[in-house]
């Protein structure tokens, strides 16, 4: 990938800068990417964040953003990234998720007139009705962290 590509910039402002942060911050994330199921709870590795601290060579943080270690042991692309929903430290419990306002789904988000629900279908790559209840509850949970 070219890092000089507006597609590239584009990226980097937006999903780079968030992986920044978090890898500085330890704190779980979902990840969800266009082309693949995506990963639960994961922690972004501190190589972004010692990169920075120790002074950093511009090529070297493009090459860690395309080749990112994650907690669970993947290494990922920045560019495969769909989005990222932060989640609380502790995790969610059953309580947390079965205390969730369910209506919240129904609401309309964005200006294209999709519903949360739709969105959080799309991006969790939800196959059953049940997997769209289960993540619209855990994104919708974790919003109140």
């Amino acid at each position: 990938m070219d890092i000089t590509s507006p597609e590239y910039k584009e990226r980097f402002d937006t999903i780079g800068a968030e992986l920044i942060e978090l890898s500085e911050s330890g704190r779980p994330v979902d990840i969800t990417f266009y082309d693949k199921k995506p990963m639960l709870d994961v922690c972004v590795g501190p190589e972004l964040d010692q990169v920075l601290k120790e002074g950093v060579v511009v090529e070297d943080l493009h090459h860690l953003l395309q080749n990112l270690a994650l907690s669970n042991g993947e290494r990922i692309n920045m560019m495969d990234i769909w989005t990222i929903y932060e989640m609380p430290e502790d995790g969610l419990s059953e309580d947390d998720l079965a205390a969730v306002d369910m209506s919240e789904g129904d609401d309309v988000v964005g200006n294209t007139g999709e519903t949360l629900r739709h969105m959080i279908s799309a991006t969790y790559h939800c196959e059953t009705p049940e997997d769209e209840e289960y993540f619209l509850r855990r994104f919708l949970a974790a919003l109140e962290y």
